[in-house]
């Protein structure tokens, strides 16, 4: 990084602290902003003329490698039929063949008015492809026959969701280039739009090893990285929590207890308005309450995804049978009842909270959950109620910007 001064001259500052707009020179020193003596003598000066200047944004929840990986497959969210679909991803394989596995993320069934399933991937793309389709969500995905077949999935259509989605996704692990490539990415598009600090989430088709080699050498974007594991990773792997580098910090233990509306695994206390099902509840209360229990004895925050109202049941009862545990946080909280909503002032907790998801899920979500949505993605009602509070994007779900 470049150790050159560097005076910006002229700008209205936005203060956080005071909340206030204030003309001021900037100095930066190696991209650091530092006291205004250190740039006395600056190598260049830049007249900013009155434009507005913010602290760089912090985006409390996305995922960096997921982010930068859609920028080298081919995006399926644009597309409103199956049949475009299939000829661009087969134009796609043609261009990029010799890949073990072809991964594409992004279909919506709402805008392609159904779920495609493993038998049009036969149709369209052939017996002896190994194809995984993702959702947008990334909690559900359609696996080809080749595929079923090798990973014992039974399903008729070849649909798979979170757990079983996430073995057949980790058989195919990311190479150590192709992750510090998607992860730069990821990186380099969320500091265009002014995003230079997030919460981030990465530990999927890779080895662990490698996300930990990258994350102390980046410097591209501070990172709070937060590592999804499984038990025995978490007995094995407790030492790699903490402070990595000036960029990176491994600081919370991210656990799903449970999936996504728009894919019906989120955990609801009542059966989905549209399927006779109430979700699912990827973690028991016992099998969560080994993990607390460890968090608390290392000191490591824990970070809920909590998409469904029964889900955040579950993540009450755990906190209350574990009170010491440090700085808990709890991601999405898309589904919520009044009585949920007077209950979460009383935990000290962080919420993690999407509000474009309000825009981008409202026709989706009023057909799973009907009536539900007026007590539903209550971000306003909590931020006025004066809980920890922050916003983020939930990349590349939806857009970092």
């Amino acid at each position: 990084m470049s150790s050159e001064r560097i005076l910006f001259q002229g700008a209205w500052v936005f203060d956080p602290f005071t909340t206030e707009w204030e003309r001021r020179d900037i100095c930066t020193v190696s991209g650091v902003v530092k006291p205004f003596s250190s740039c006395l003598d600056p190598h260049i000066k830049v007249a900013l003329k009155g434009y507005w200047v913010l602290p760089g944004f912090v985006d409390s929840h996305c995922h960096l490698v997921g982010l930068g990986a859609r920028f080298r497959s081919l995006d399926l969210s644009r597309y409103t039929d199956l049949g475009t679909l299939f000829a661009d991803i087969k134009s796609w394989m043609a261009k990029n063949d010799g890949q073990d596995v072809y991964i594409f993320r992004g279909w919506d069934e709402q805008r392609l008015c159904r779920t495609p399933s493993k038998h049009d991937i036969h149709r369209w793309l052939g017996p002896d492809v190994k194809v995984i389709l993702v959702r947008y969500c990334g909690h559900v995905g359609v696996l080809s026959d080749t595929l079923c077949h090798e990973l014992g999935i039974t399903d008729p259509d070849g649909l798979v969701s979170e757990r079983e989605l996430n073995r057949a996704l980790d058989a195919f692990p990311r190479t150590k280039e192709e992750l510090e490539r998607d992860f730069l990415t990821g990186a380099r598009e969320a500091l265009k739009y002014g995003v230079t600090c997030v919460h981030s989430e990465d530990y999927h088709r890779c080895h662990l090893d490698d996300l930990i080699y990258l994350l102390q050498n980046q410097k591209e974007i501070r990172i709070f990285e937060k590592l999804n594991l499984d038990f025995q990773e978490f007995q094995k792997f407790r030492n790699v929590f903490g402070v990595l580098s000036d960029f990176s910090t491994v600081g919370s233990l991210k656990l799903y207890l449970d999936g996504s509306l728009g894919g019906r695994t989120a955990y609801l206390s009542e059966p989905y308005v549209d399927a006779p099902i109430r979700g699912k509840l990827n973690l028991s209360l016992g099998e969560l309450a080994k993990y607390l229990f460890l968090t608390r004895q290392l000191s490591v925050q824990v970070s809920l995804h909590v998409i469904g109202d029964a889900a955040l049941d579950v993540a009450f009862k755990s906190l209350l049978q574990h009170p010491q545990i440090a700085k808990p946080r709890l991601i999405h909280l898309q589904v919520t009842r009044k009585d949920q909503l007077e209950k979460l002032k009383l935990f000290d907790v962080h919420l993690s909270v999407q509000p474009y998801f309000w825009m981008a899920d409202s026709g989706m979500a009023r057909k799973r959950i009907g009536n539900r949505m007026e007590t539903s993605y209550a971000f306003r009602e909590m931020y006025l109620r004066g809980m920890k509070l922050s916003f983020s994007s939930d990349a590349p779900v939806e857009p970092i910007d």
